[in-house]
Parts: structure tokens; sequence; C-alpha cells
């Protein structure tokens, strides 16, 4: 990121902006007068106790491995140059593992994988920079902004 770029994100203040890996050094009071809110607190201890912030660890561990071995399997498949219906359909395959990964990706930087954050950029640069090309750090902090 350019300085000019990275001079102006650190001071930009939304109220929008508050909190999160990537709120800007600006939006400190908004985030403090948010988190003092009593009704904001009480959504959040609602919200916790209903399990929204638990992660799904057992739900995304078997579509991963779904999604890694399908990648293994089509790519293998093609290998052994098929006929070329058969290509086709392995593309077709390859599009629909290419995009679970994706969201895979898009779940990860949530934080509804797992709560380590060593092992959401692990799995995240696996999912998304190895298996797709999209940059897994890049996704996580355009992506985590657009939802703030």
């Amino acid at each position: 990121m350019t300085g000019r770029v990275a001079y102006l994100l650190d001071r930009y203040e939304s109220p929008r902006i508050v909190s999160g890996p990537y709120a800007s050094p600006a939006s400190a009071e908004a985030r403090a007068r948010l988190h003092a809110d009593p009704a904001y607190r009480e959504l959040r201890e609602r919200l916790a106790r209903a399990g929204v912030f638990a992660p799904a660890h057992a739900g995304y561990a078997w579509r991963m491995i779904a999604l890694v071995g399908g990648y293994a399997a089509l790519f293998a498949y093609l290998a052994a140059a098929p006929s070329l219906p058969a290509r086709l359909a392995a593309c077709v395959g390859l599009g629909l593992v290419h995009t679970g990964c994706n969201f895979v990706g898009h779940d990860l930087a949530h934080g509804a994988v797992a709560r380590r954050a060593w092992l959401t950029a692990l799995l995240g640069h696996a999912f998304d920079t190895l298996l797709t090309g999209f940059s897994f750090s890049y996704f996580r902090r355009s992506h985590t902004l657009h939802h703030y």
C-alpha cells in the first residue's frame, strides 16, 4: 500500500469502522462509545448465548477435506487425458470446488472456522492463496472493511 493511502486510512474516522483488526486508530473513541452502550452489550451477550459466535469446527473440517480431495481427484483425472467431454465435466467440477474453497476462505476471514489467529491465517492462505490464487490477506482486509 502506498504511503499516502496508508496515511489516509490510519486517520479515517468512521462510526461504522470501529473495531476489528483493520479499524482506524482514529476510531478508538467511537469504539469506546459503542462498547459502553448497554444496548450493544446486551445484544452481544444474547448473540453469544445463542451460539452465534461459536466456530463450527466439525462442519468445516469435513467440507475442507472434501474440497481438497475434490481438487486432487479432478486434477488427477485431467492428467489422465480423458476425452473432451470428460475434460469439460472435470473443469465444471473444478469450478465448483474452486467456488467452495472461496466460501471457506470467506468464512475463515469472518472467524467462523477457528479462534486461533495462526490457524485461521494458515487455512485461509491454503484455501484462498494456494488453491484459488486469490490473496487471503488482501481479501481479509478489503472484505472486513466492506462489512464495516
